[in-house]
Parts: structure tokens; sequence; C-alpha cells
């Protein structure tokens, strides 16, 4: 499935604009870090289980509009890149009539950096519910007291919590603080969860493509990717074939997600990191 590379078609599309142009996952990045703020507040509001709830509603209300809201821009964006118009500077402008222009010459560009939120698990030794569990571990640790911020707690199979702090030495903190506690040590096992391989999404491959294919295309014509470990993890429907959901290993992502473009068959098409949000 080698090509030349030459011969590559730009396909535009979805492909993410240049820093100084549209700071769409800037503005993302900061709706997570303020939603990660208020979960923390929320889970020690020392509010009823049942207003927690209601309080959680709102903001994950309030980050799918703002979710939206960017996969609309982006949608935008991508239109008019394709058709070679200006890429507005805002989003008043956005909404108006494009004005349109030469499509400046392609350069790298920096990608969206998510903040990275440090976990612990805990996992109840006998069967309870993730609620009980939340209440112990809130009963037995305060985290004022021993200078830890807490951004937020997310139940899980078994009874279990995943505790999610901004820093490692938070965790690290909290990790120690746990294994002073003969009940929590007694009762349940505390770890850090496995870290999920990173992954990107590319934009608009062509509908007929099989996921065999698109892996070996990915390889072959991608030395970034030759030996990477690569999983599929999705594939959607979109407005110009298929948008895929491609996991790999740290040092490949580390690699690839420098390029502006990546090369699958006779084309070259837009990506950008695909960021999993926790709820």
């Amino acid at each position: 499935m080698s090509a030349d590379r030459s011969t590559l078609q730009d396909t535009g599309g979805n492909d993410a604009p240049d820093d100084n142009t549209f700071e769409v996952s800037g503005i993302l990045q900061k709706a997570l870090d303020i939603e990660n703020e208020l979960q923390g507040c929320i889970a020690f509001s020392g509010a009823t289980k049942n207003k927690q709830d209601e309080m959680r509603s709102h903001v994950k209300s309030l980050i799918k509009l703002v979710m939206e809201q960017q996969v609309m821009i982006t949608h935008l964006m991508g239109r008019m890149s394709s058709s070679g118009e200006r890429v507005p500077t805002s989003y008043a402008e956005m909404i108006k009539t494009p004005v349109k222009a030469p499509r400046g010459p392609a350069r790298s560009r920096s990608r969206s950096r998510t903040r990275k939120l440090h976990n612990v698990l805990v996992i109840p030794k006998n069967e309870q519910s993730s609620v009980d569990t939340r209440k112990q571990i809130q009963s037995k640790v305060n985290p004022s007291r021993v200078n830890i911020k807490v951004n937020s707690f997310k139940n899980v199979n078994k009874g279990g919590i995943i505790i999610s702090t901004a820093t490692a030495q938070d965790i690290d903190k909290l990790i120690e603080e746990f294994g002073k506690i003969d009940e929590i040590k007694d009762n349940f096992e505390i770890r850090k969860p496995k870290l999920l391989d990173p992954s990107i999404i590319v934009f608009n491959v062509e509908e007929s493509v099989t996921k065999e294919e698109f892996l070996e295309g990915l390889r072959e014509q991608n030395e970034e990717l030759l030996i990477a470990n690569l999983q599929v993890r999705t594939s959607f429907k979109s407005r110009f074939g298929r948008n895929w959901i491609v996991s790999m290993d740290p040092t490949a992502f580390n690699e690839i997600i420098k390029k502006p473009k990546i090369n699958f068959n006779w084309n070259r098409l837009g990506f950008r990191e695909n960021v999993r949000i926790i709820q």
C-alpha cells in the first residue's frame, strides 16, 4: 500500500487551525479545568447525595454544551479550510459571511495539550456500593488537613471509586495517608490505575476502507507508525467518509502528533489528538 508522497492530496477538511487563528482546543481545556474544580467542590460540599447529583447534572449539561459548540466550530472551520476560505479569528466573525482569501502555506502547528489528571483507585475488599466507599474514605481523610487538592471522584465497578488530583505529588500524599489508617488498609485495595494509551482521531477516511486496510496503510505510509502498537478504538460516519479513533504507544504518539497531516492511500488527512473526558 505504498504511495509516492509527492502525489498525495491534501484533503484539508477537519484539520486543526493554526494557534494564531482560533484557540478552540484552549477554550475546551479551560472548560474541563473548571469542571474539575466544580466536581471537587461538590464532592466536599457537605450537601446530600441527591443535591450533589443534581449539581453534577448541571455541570455535565454545561460541559456538553461547550463540547457541542466546539464540534460546530470545528466543522465550520473544516468547511472553510477545504474551500480555500480564510479562517475567522473570533466566534463573532465565524458566524458572519466569510471573506474569501488565498490559503496561506501549510506549516507545522502545535497541538492542544490536555492537562493530565493523576488518579488513585480505591476498591473495597468486601462487597458494597461506590457510594458507601466514598463515604468511608471521606469520613477518614480530610484533604485540607494534609494539604491535598482533590479535583473529582468517579464511581467504578465493584463498588470502587477513582479519586483525581492535579499533581502526582498529591496522589502520592493521599496514598501515604491511606496507608496510615488501619480501617482503610484492612478494608480497601489502594492502587494507581493503569494509564490508557494516547489516541488520535483521523478525519474523512474513505467509507469503503476496512480496519485492517486502515492500520496497514498508516504503518506503511507514516514512518513514525511503522512499528507502533496501533489499535482501532472506534470509527463513526462523517460528512465526507468516516472518522477513525486509533490508540498507540506514547513513543509513536509523541512523534506523529508533530506532523500537520497523516498519510493514507493517495491523501493527506487531517487529524488531532483525541481528548478523553473524565465525567
